[in-house]
């Protein structure tokens, strides 16, 4: 079967920019796509309400990162962790930082998180280009009817202010009123200057086990949510959202994330159809990899 894909890097990738309030916590004592191993492990306390950065390595080394939760406390009904990877520049050099986001109304968590850096994976795309401010550049990077699922890599290729960082990026299917594209979208904030980049895409659909796939109608605004594996389980996901109807149609969201039910902690998959469009046939493929 034939499939577009989109990948949020959680949120991947609508949460960006400025990241305010923001706590910066001890860094890595080695990149993590330079280690031995290719994985790191913070334990950390998550405070709520702000966000927490974590130093993963330079952005010059390439690799695709998974992340995994592993809440060691319970919390409140209905407490979530939120993720994004992004590139910032310190002031010396671009480094690639997990921050990290938990709610306001939650005590503080005891968490372990781990970071798994590949750069193994098959790369499908790769480009250099001149980033502009607040432009929300894309990239078509094939049909939506071929396979495909990817990790995107966003490196910066000189220096900038400090605190400069990305906005957003994603890869997303677009209907163009004809057909399906799957898109590569970055965007810098509208106060950093220009930039010139390389953007890769790493590819997962040939290398990673499939670990759940269905159909389903997703209804217009709707948080839709689905149960993947208790979040003791060590493991990281990519997904793959391929709409199955010739209809202009946009993903609002789509993002795996630790969510707490009362009493256990559970790795949940949601995503959300715009409100403004029609409901939307979609079939829903997610990959999986241990981070260990």
């Amino acid at each position: 079967m034939n499939r577009s894909w989109i990948l949020f890097m959680i949120t991947a990738v609508l949460i960006g920019g400025n990241l305010s309030p923001h706590t910066s916590l001890a860094a890595s004592s080695k990149d993590i796509c330079t280690s031995k191993k290719g994985v790191k492990v913070f334990p950390t306390l998550l405070q709520p309400g702000v966000w927490q950065s974590f130093r993963l390595g330079a952005s010059a080394h390439s690799g695709a990162y998974f992340v995994d939760f592993n809440p060691l406390k319970p919390s409140i009904d209905g407490a979530y962790i939120q993720h994004v990877i992004l590139p910032e520049f310190d002031g010396t050099e671009w480094v690639d930082t997990l921050n990290v986001w938990f709610p306001a109304d939650a005590p503080p968590l005891k968490t372990r998180i781990s970071v798994r850096c590949r750069s193994d994976l098959p790369q499908y795309f790769e480009t250099e280009t001149d980033l502009q401010p607040g432009v929300w550049h894309g990239f078509a990077i094939q049909n939506a009817q071929e396979d495909g699922a990817f990790v995107p890599e966003v490196t910066p290729l000189e220096p900038s202010v400090a605190g400069a960082t990305l906005e957003r990026y994603v890869v997303q299917p677009e209907f163009n009123t004809v057909e399906w594209l799957d898109v590569f979208r970055v965007m810098i904030p509208s106060s950093d200057p220009p930039l010139e980049a390389n953007l890769r895409l790493w590819g997962v659909h040939e290398v990673l086990p499939v670990f759940t796939e269905f159909e389903e109608t997703l209804q217009p605004g709707t948080w839709h949510g689905w149960v993947m594996a208790p979040s003791s389980e060590r493991w990281a996901y990519v997904v793959e959202v391929t709409p199955l109807d010739p209809l202009a149609g946009h993903i609002e969201r789509c993002l795996v994330q630790p969510e707490f039910n009362g009493s256990v902690w559970y790795d949940v998959l949601r995503v959300m159809n715009a409100v403004n469009y029609p409901p939307m046939r979609v079939n829903i493929k997610v990959y999986v990899v241990q981070v260990r």
